[in-house]
């Protein structure tokens, strides 16, 4: 197997965070994780609903420290008591009606290279900077984790978007010695996920000033058969089309919500 993987050397954790996250070989890989986002005020956690996502990507090389990563998803927002897709959330905090996104995003393009991820080089909805990190990786026997780290701040006119300040850390783990072969391309992994952000938009917060929560954990599956039912059925249910093929759906032309 050679020598082991140096977790000090930043070419080399940027390899195993490819093999972990997706696949060397340019191989497309998909994602489940599950979750709660919570509102946060006065240091005050109150559970909105959970997120049920569903995430499709493919990584391919681009120079020897870069990577472009191709992403698509599919996330439900699902009621904390019956899981049930929610369309509409009332607001907690002034009993508010919202209205919900769409929950297909993409697919778009952003790389990673030693900086950890970087932004899409063409964003048509306002300014977009992301201040990206990757890293710290440790061992401890044969678990492996690398952190990947991404600030994003976004201003944009479009109601989608708004104003976007969003911090997200996400632990990757998988096994060091199926990291370190180099006959191993695409590495079993999985994620703890934590994100904190500003409240978007349609939740009409009006004045109220607070954040928004994340976390989830979640894992790398080889084919729609191993999404779990619940998000198998409404997927299936409301977008049939897509989880029919979404590889096929990966693969079409970068696109944003509109």
């Amino acid at each position: 197997m050679g020598n082991a993987i140096n977790l000090q050397e930043p070419s080399q954790i940027l390899s195993a965070q490819v093999k972990l996250r997706g696949s060397l070989d340019g191989a497309a890989v998909m994602w489940f994780m599950r979750g709660t986002q919570y509102g946060v005020i006065d240091l005050e956690p109150t559970p909105f609903y959970n997120l049920c996502n569903g995430s499709f990507q493919r990584i391919t090389q681009i120079d020897e420290h870069l990577f472009q990563i191709k992403m698509l998803e599919l996330s439900f927002f699902t009621d904390l008591n019956t899981g049930e897709p929610l369309r509409r959330f009332t607001n907690p905090y002034n009993g508010k009606l919202c209205d919900m996104p769409t929950e297909i995003f993409g697919p778009n393009t952003v790389s990673i290279n030693l900086d950890g991820m970087q932004p899409p080089e063409h964003f048509p909805f306002g300014t977009l900077t992301f201040d990206g990190g990757l890293g710290p990786a440790h061992a401890i026997g044969d678990d492996l984790w690398i952190r990947e780290e991404t600030k994003v701040r976004m201003h944009s006119a479009n109601p989608t978007f708004g104003n976007y300040f969003y911090n997200e850390i996400v632990n990757y783990r998988g096994s060091f010695n199926e990291v370190n072969d180099p006959e191993v391309k695409n590495a079993a992994a999985t994620i703890d996920y934590h994100t904190t952000s500003n409240f978007r938009p349609w939740m009409q917060m009006g004045e109220l000033q607070g954040n928004l929560e994340s976390q989830a954990t979640g894992k790398k599956i080889a084919n729609v058969e191993e999404f779990p039912a619940d998000y198998l059925a409404n997927a299936k249910k409301l977008f049939p089309e897509f989880i029919a093929d979404p590889i096929a759906v990966l693969d079409s032309p970068p696109k944003f919500p509109s």
